[in-house]
């Protein structure tokens, strides 16, 4: 399996659903991909955009302390991406879950 791990609500390494599935399903994962979609913050108020920014800059920091470097992209890009990486599944974070 060529696994694509969206990394788009829940910013945290410590107890992240995602990062759990991974390791369940090790396994049967072939090509492991982490993708950080951003958000088109273009609308949004100043003080939105810079907390995201500063949260997402810390959640990459993070994870680059772990020896992750995720693809970062636009969501206009991501089925590109998806189409380059040649996925043939893709893990995505529920509402629920970034809580």
């Amino acid at each position: 399996m060529h696994l694509g791990v969206i990394l788009n609500r829940v910013f945290r390494t410590k107890d992240n659903p995602l990062f759990q599935y991974i390791v369940k399903h090790q396994n049967e994962i072939n090509k492991l991909y982490f993708i950080l979609p951003l958000e088109d913050l273009t609308d949004a108020s100043e003080v939105k955009r810079e907390y995201y920014y500063k949260v997402v800059k810390g959640f990459v920091n993070a994870l680059d302390k772990n020896d992750i470097q995720p693809h970062i992209v636009t969501y206009e890009k991501l089925g590109e991406l998806a189409e380059i990486l040649t996925l043939s599944n893709v893990l995505v974070a529920k509402d629920i879950m970034s809580y």
